[in-house]
């Protein structure tokens, strides 16, 4: 799913740059771990669970990065009919915000 919502990523104009840089956020921190699972069984949970480690070093803007990809994903599969609803909708809510002024862990 991720790939094939990669390719329509791809035809809306960004750089070779930014497109690398989200492609390789995903190989390194959720394709390995929930990158075989079927779509139809992934949960809030699973998500979460993947960007605990992150949270712990504190790279919540790698947090804030990954979920609004993992969205993009998910809400690709729903407008395309593959599934009924987005089961990560709401992940980033698990997890803090960045406060004014605090420097990015990335």
């Amino acid at each position: 799913m991720a790939t094939d919502w990669f390719k329509v990523k791809n035809s809306k104009g960004l750089t070779e740059i930014t497109l690398k840089g989200i492609w390789n956020s995903l190989e390194l921190h959720i394709f390995p771990y929930i990158g075989n699972s079927s779509i139809f069984k992934l949960k809030a949970k699973d998500f979460i669970k993947v960007m605990e480690p992150l949270r712990a070093s504190g790279k919540l803007e790698t947090i804030k990065r990954l979920c609004q990809r993992i969205n993009e994903i998910m809400f690709y599969a729903v407008n395309i009919g593959l599934i009924e609803a987005n089961p990560a909708v709401k992940i980033k809510d698990a997890f803090e915000s960045l406060t004014k002024g605090q420097m990015p862990k990335n």
